[in-house]
């Protein structure tokens, strides 16, 4: 969106006395870098506490969990699509990422052969 259409907030920081960062609220708190907290970066399933913990499947099923209601709660804000001469067409073709541009040629093909072709071009997976 164009800046003067995007909303920035600022994310939630935890107090100096937090001791656990993951409890059930959908967006838990995180420090900034230089906050006073050690601040892991990885991708790797962490506890309540923030740290790296992959042995437990039932630490890695509530993260899981949590990650997949977040995105399940915000679906609508997330997907994102470009549609291509989708109205009364007789064949879609649906395309993400590197294919798109091939998709895009083809239509255009498609179209001086007197097929009426669109396409949906997904932005977000």
């Amino acid at each position: 969106p164009p800046s003067n259409k995007t909303q920035i907030i600022n994310r939630k920081k935890p107090k100096k006395t937090d001791k656990t960062f993951f409890n059930t609220e959908e967006i838990p708190p995180m420090p900034s870098v230089g906050d006073g907290f050690n601040v892991p970066v990885t991708g790797s399933t962490h506890n309540k506490h923030g740290h790296r913990y992959t042995a437990d499947p039932i630490v890695h099923r509530q993260l899981v969990e949590r990650l997949v209601n977040k995105i399940n709660k915000n679906a609508s804000q997330i997907v994102n699509h470009e549609d291509h001469n989708i109205e009364n067409c007789e064949i879609i073709i649906i395309s993400y990422g590197c294919t798109s541009r091939a998709v895009h040629e083809t239509i255009e093909l498609a179209e001086k052969r007197g097929i009426n072709a669109g396409s949906i071009r997904l932005k977000t997976l």
